[in-house]
């Protein structure tokens, strides 16, 4: 158990598993990835702090409880394909005020409590904005919430916030941050692979 207030860093490869059937990884703190290579974890992880991915990869392969409010960042990759998900909390791309490419290896199914919070700083990928790329299938629900900074994009641009293999249903009620912006705004679109975000003209 990481504790709030507590920060547990893996910083290499790491191989957890269940002894006798039993255990539970539960992180109500900081649990950061900053390590490269593999880290498998073949336990239930319950997060309802903070899951920081900064390098390599970490493999889910029990149950991933996500919580409500929970949140998922960062810019290396969390593999969720063998392993069963119930995702209630939030993602962050990057870091608040810093873009990133978090990628998900594996469906996602979102819903009404997930928040996915992109910022939108530049016109490039990893850099400017943020991008979350999912593998697998998405179900998309709950808020979009965009921060452009002080950033204004030449007109029009589109940013592929999210990409994925395949969308099964949904958009995001609420989306925030979309302007106007003096003569501007943001507009939303699911498309077949892409959840693209589009500056355009205003009115």
């Amino acid at each position: 158990t990481n504790l709030a207030g507590a920060t547990m860093d893996v910083q290499g490869a790491l191989t957890l598993s269940r002894q006798n059937g039993a255990g539970t990884v539960s992180n109500a703190g900081t649990l950061t990835k900053s390590g490269s290579g593999t880290s498998n974890l073949s336990i239930p992880l319950s997060n309802t702090g903070v899951l920081d991915l900064q390098a390599g990869i970490l493999d889910l392969n029990s149950t991933f409880t996500h919580a409500d409010n929970a949140v998922l960042r960062g810019i290396s990759t969390l593999d969720i394909s063998g392993a069963t998900v119930t995702f209630n909390g939030d993602i962050e791309p990057g870091t608040a005020g810093t873009p990133g490419v978090l990628t998900i290896t594996g469906a996602l199914a979102l819903t009404g409590t997930s928040n996915v919070n992109i910022d939108i700083l530049g016109a490039s990928v990893g850099s400017g904005y943020d991008q979350l790329a999912i593998s697998g299938a998405l179900t998309i629900a709950g808020a979009l919430n965009l921060d452009r900074g002080t950033f204004d994009p030449t007109i029009p641009t589109t940013f592929p916030v999210i990409t994925y293999g395949s969308l099964v249903s949904g958009d995001f009620d609420p989306v925030t941050g979309t302007g106007p912006f003096t003569d501007w705004q943001f507009t939303t679109l699911a498309n077949t692979n892409s959840y693209d975000v589009t500056a355009s003209a205003w009115p």
